[in-house]
């Protein structure tokens, strides 16, 4: 039998003890005679429906027209009163619950730098960097709890890592340096951000990868 898109049989669909499945069977775009396409209903629009479903489970080595058949009640979905009825049969195809196809898992939220500010330290001859990181999600909005992974070149070499905060921001400080030469660069990178479930999306940055202060 035929179903629109409200899940529900039309008045003229077929009804009885023959009807085994129902399938989306009202305003169907498909193709036409003579060719281009057209938009039409019917139980004829119904069958290729399940027609395409068992392509599908002939296609993955099922092949007993028995054993096809109680794939396709088994798997239906139910419509109308409760089990078996002459309206819907078993009830709605379902190519994908028929074949054993999983819902693809949702996309991984995605993050990216937003901001890195840095600023210098100095206590008498010994000089410091220090460089602020924000972490934000696609909307903008702060990323707490990413690790963000970064490397110190130029005045001072290693490697750090820091946990954003409820704010998305993590905080990092170079090695002090003595009597740096003037104009001297104090460089952080960022390599990476990492956060379980989460994408770092490193074309999405909104500054460089590195930033860099000289010293006075």
């Amino acid at each position: 039998s035929a179903t629109d898109n409200s899940d529900e049989r039309p008045r003229w669909s077929s009804t009885g003890e023959a009807v085994e499945l129902a399938a989306p069977g009202v305003s169907i775009v498909s193709t036409y005679l003579g060719g281009g396409y057209a938009t039409m209903s019917g139980t004829s629009m119904s069958a290729p429906h399940v027609a395409g479903t068992v392509a599908l489970l002939i296609g993955s080595g099922v092949t007993l027209p028995s054993e096809i058949r109680n794939i396709l009640s088994s798997t239906s979905e139910d419509l109308g009163v409760s089990g078996w009825d002459p309206k819907y049969g078993h009830g709605l195809v379902r190519a994908d619950s028929a074949c054993g196809f999983e819902e693809p898992p949702a996309p991984a939220a995605s993050m990216h730098v937003a901001e890195m500010v840095p600023s210098l330290v100095t206590t008498g001859p010994l000089v410091r960097a220090r460089v602020a990181v924000k972490v934000v999600d696609e909307a903008g909005n702060p990323v707490e709890g990413a690790t963000v992974i970064g490397q110190w070149y130029g005045a001072t070499s290693g490697s750090a890592s820091g946990l954003t905060g409820a704010d998305g921001w993590a905080s990092f400080r170079s090695d002090k340096v003595r009597n740096p030469e003037s104009g001297t660069l104090f460089t952080f990178c960022v390599e990476d951000v990492v956060k379980s479930d989460w994408f770092y999306d490193t074309e999405a940055n909104e500054v460089g990868d590195c930033t860099s202060i000289e010293s006075p």
